[in-house]
């Protein structure tokens, strides 16, 4: 009975992380957070700068590798905005986010911010692969881009 229940909550828990990772949202700083989630296609940790509709729309269909159908690609306006994309890779357990916490331009560079979080040992997560990412829509940047953990 209880395994039964905890199943229950498990897939309610994902199908709510699934259905949240899609959507735009505001954020600080100019930021607007473009797709956020747990799962995706990209398999290797990297990170992107993306500064036209090729680029955006050949990362979209790799990280919906195998969807069916491919989600609707979130709109941006490359004139005004650049993308910034991070990706964790993939991890064995749950627990694990990444998030594009801000960014800092000094002169002609533009320094992104970045959290990571693993879980903690004796934390109770989910056994799925998972491939959190973060991509976001920032006010036009040019120059040189480098990450920083936060």
């Amino acid at each position: 009975m209880i395994r039964r229940y905890m199943a229950t909550f498990l897939v309610a828990g994902i199908a709510v992380v699934l259905m949240i990772g899609g959507m735009a949202s505001a954020d600080k700083e100019g930021m607007r957070t473009v797709s956020k989630g747990n799962y995706c296609a990209i398999e290797k940790r990297e990170q992107q700068v993306i500064n036209n509709e090729a680029d955006w729309n050949a990362l979209w269909e790799r990280m919906n590798a195998g969807v069916l159908p491919v989600p609707e690609r979130p709109a941006v306006s490359f004139e005004k905005e650049t993308l910034i994309a991070v990706f964790t890779g993939v991890h064995n357990s749950g627990g694990y986010s990444i998030e594009i916490t801000g960014m800092e331009s000094r002169e002609a560079l533009t320094t992104i911010g970045i959290r990571e979080k693993t879980p903690a040992a004796d934390m109770m997560v989910s056994m799925s692969l998972t491939s959190p990412y973060h991509i976001v829509a920032l006010p036009k940047l040019s120059g040189k881009i480098e990450f920083k953990k936060s």
